[in-house]
This record gives structure tokens, C-alpha cells and sequence, in this order.
């Protein structure tokens, strides 16, 4: 049981990866518990693409190792987990 939701966690990463630059949304997350978030350009990584305001929604993809992954400014990006809700 446990490995079939490894797995399904997998594909679901995967397809994210796939979809994620065609631009395909599972719809808007809302920033939230913030001034400001940052976006970056990976999970976890140290390229910072701007920042969202609280409260603004933004195109949700879906998420990757704890990130939510979006579109910003026309362009694949994240944002921490913490920072937005579905």
C-alpha cells in the first residue's frame, strides 16, 4: 500500500514536469501568511524570479517537493508551501 502512493506521488511529480510548461493549471492558489513571497526559478533554488504580494492569486500547477509550482509572469516558478493556500 505505502508503495503504491510512493508511486503515485511519482507519477504525479512527473506529470507535473511534463504539463507544468504547456501551461496546463489545476487552478489558483492564493498567497497567503506573508508581506510579499519570493518566486523562484526551482524548488529550493537560490534564482529569484520577484515576488507576489499577499493576497493576489496566481495560476497552481501543482506541487513539487513542497513547493507549489505556478506561473509567474508567463514563466514556470514556485513558491514555498507555507506561503499559499488552493
Amino acid at each position: 500500500m505505502e508503495n503504491e502512493k510512493k508511486a503515485a506521488n511519482l507519477e504525479e511529480e512527473q506529470l507535473e514536469q511534463v504539463v507544468g510548461g504547456a501551461g496546463v493549471t489545476k487552478g489558483m492558489c492564493k498567497v497567503i501568511n506573508c508581506d510579499y513571497v519570493r518566486v523562484h526559478d526551482a524548488p529550493g533554488g537560490w534564482n529569484i524570479l520577484g515576488q507576489i504580494k499577499c493576497g493576489k492569486e496566481v495560476p497552481y500547477l501543482g506541487k513539487v517537493k513542497g513547493w507549489g509550482h505556478i506561473i509567474f509572469n508567463g514563466q514556470d516558478a514556485y513558491i514555498y508551501q507555507d506561503f499559499f493556500t488552493i
